[in-house]
């Protein structure tokens, strides 16, 4: 992977066979987290990074929240060039900073080269101290990220939003906006690069039941759309192969199950193949603000809205934005000065609503649009409207 490469990672890695690997390829992967059943035997991973090796995909090293660093001690594979990372510690909380730093330390001394990387947790984690303040969460760990790894560091962050109600009814978990921003903008203040993962299968079991939702190609492209609209520099999908753990029943797969790719691995693999089109242009952007838009009344009335709002005061390009549900517009600007655009629809695609966007412009400009891999130039003397389909998100770079 290169720097004009998204970071295109998996949670849960397949059995170790060059078949195996050849097909994460195939699928757009280009990084891992080595982790899951079949990546516990040290022969197994050693297998694994070697096809990592050959394929160009870099390796994440997982270990397993174990704070004295044993599991990087004890494993060969973290002198791979393909590891470029470690994974010190999965959604830490505050008790877990001083030994955590102390990991990162010797680690950061013995392969300055390779990255510390830790996972956030989510706002709605059943944690006091995070879910009723979690701007001061993740400002704690933004700046703890930039003090061991300085600016570029990732900024990681889970929240899986399809959802369901009891009755089976299809919806997003609102608190997802506003922790997507919240970690956007920690990473802005810090320059660091943020990632994010994807709710790419069904789980839950009887504890988390609201989760069990198998995501459509509409869900995965939203979720992807949505983040990239927030500055995402990468994200990776949860889970990759089928976890044989309890919370997992029988049909909720991943990507890959039984040594087979699902229907979801071809939906990731078609908006892999989408995001080829423009990655290049987006990463070489500067990410600047994201703004929620929303006409729909009890939407108003909740968490959508409540820290953006829909004011374009700081864009020299859009004077305004208006749309008959909602969307999410993502603002970037080039070293040029002129600006880019990420819409994306974010109505519940259970609802198969398409979303009129209607666009006023402080001045006739000329954009590059990119949608669903393909890209064309238009000219806007003053105002345009956009029809962006279920769970569709287009880029529009100023040329």
């Amino acid at each position: 992977m290169t720097e004009k490469e998204l970071f295109i990672g998996i949670w849960q890695v397949p059995p170790a066979t060059d078949e195996n690997y050849k097909m994460l390829v195939d699928c757009g992967v280009n990084a891992i987290f080595l982790n899951g059943d079949y990546s516990e035997d040290i022969e197994e991973q050693k297998k694994a990074v070697a096809f990592c090796e050959k394929y160009g995909i870099d390796v994440v090293l997982e270990g397993k929240n174990k704070l004295d660093g044993s599991r990087f001690d004890e494993n060969p594979c973290k002198d791979s060039k393909a590891v470029v990372a470690f994974n010190l510690f999965d959604e830490p909380n505050y008790c877990d900073i001083e030994p955590l730093t102390a990991l990162a330390l010797k680690m950061k001394k013995a392969y300055p080269n390779k990255k510390a990387y830790i996972n956030l947790y989510p706002s709605y984690v059943p944690c006091d101290e995070i879910m009723y303040d979690y701007p001061r969460y993740m400002e704690t760990f933004a700046k703890w990220v930039y003090d061991i790894e300085g600016e570029g560091g990732w900024l990681s962050m889970d929240h899986y939003p399809i959802r369901r109600t009891q009755e089976y009814e299809g919806h997003i978990y609102e608190p997802w906006f506003t922790d997507m921003e919240t970690t956007a903008l920690a990473a802005k203040k810090y320059s660091l690069k943020p990632h994010f993962f994807i709710q790419s299968m069904a789980f839950g079991g009887s504890r988390y039941w609201w989760n069990d939702r198998t995501p459509t190609e509409e869900d995965l492209r939203l979720q992807i759309y949505a983040y990239l609209a927030h500055g995402a520099k990468g994200f990776s999908h949860f889970c990759y192969q089928t976890p044989t753990t309890d919370e997992f029943y029988e049909r909720q797969s991943g990507l890959f199950d039984k040594g087979a790719p699902t229907e979801r691995w071809y939906y990731a693999q078609k908006i892999h193949g989408e995001l080829k089109a423009f990655e290049e242009e987006l990463l070489a952007l500067k990410w600047e603000f994201v703004r929620r838009v929303d006409s729909t009344v009890e939407d108003k009335k909740g968490l959508f809205n409540r820290q953006s709002g829909q004011t374009f005061k700081d864009c020299a390009t859009i004077k305004s934005v208006e749309t008959d549900a909602r969307c999410l517009v993502g603002g970037f600007k080039k070293q040029d000065g002129k600006e880019a655009f990420m819409l994306v629809n974010v109505m519940d695609t259970s609802h198969q609503k398409t979303v009129s966007v209607k666009l006023t412009f402080q001045k006739p400009v000329a954009f590059k649009i990119y949608k669903r891999g393909e890209f064309f130039s238009q000219i806007f003397s003053g105002r345009a409207e956009i029809s962006l389909d279920v769970g569709e998100g287009i880029f529009m770079i100023e040329e």
